[in-house]
Formats: structure tokens, sequence, C-alpha cells
């Protein structure tokens, strides 16, 4: 039976403390935690990001102004490209 442990990050005092506690944490939790979790997780967190920009280029999509915004980004892509 695998015993799975639980890793809390502890609140600090003051931001500086915050970001340092932030640090020890994911260290230790990289330590700790197998690469195969740690693969699944990541797994997750991408495809979750996927999906979110295209349901936000669906909806952008659905609006004049939103169609507008796109062609704008996709015509400055295509000239930085050339750059």
């Amino acid at each position: 039976m695998k015993i799975e442990r639980t890793l809390f990050l502890k609140p600090g005092r003051d931001n500086a403390q915050e970001r340092e506690n932030f640090v020890k944490f994911w260290a230790n939790y990289m330590k700790t935690v197998d690469d195969l979790t740690w693969s699944k997780q990541q797994n997750v967190l991408i495809n979750s990001q996927i999906l979110n920009i295209r349901e936000f280029y669906k909806n952008l999509l659905k609006t004049k102004e939103g169609r507008e915004v796109l062609e704008r980004l996709r015509k400055e892509r295509i000239k930085v490209r050339k750059e």
C-alpha cells in the first residue's frame, strides 16, 4: 500500500518571506515527488491551458471586434516572421 505524503506551503509574514517559502516548497516538492506524478500533473496543466486558449479564441470569433483583434494579431505575427 502506497502512502501519499501531502506537502503544505507555509505562509510568510511578508512578501519576501512568502517568496522564500514558495521556493523552498517547490524545491522540496521536486525532490520528493516521482517523475511520473510530476509529468501527469504537468500534462493536466498544459492541456487545460490549451483548452482555455482555444475557448478564448472561439469566443473572440463570435464578435466583430474579436475577429478584428485576431486579424491584427495574425498580421503582426506574419510581419514579425518576415523580419
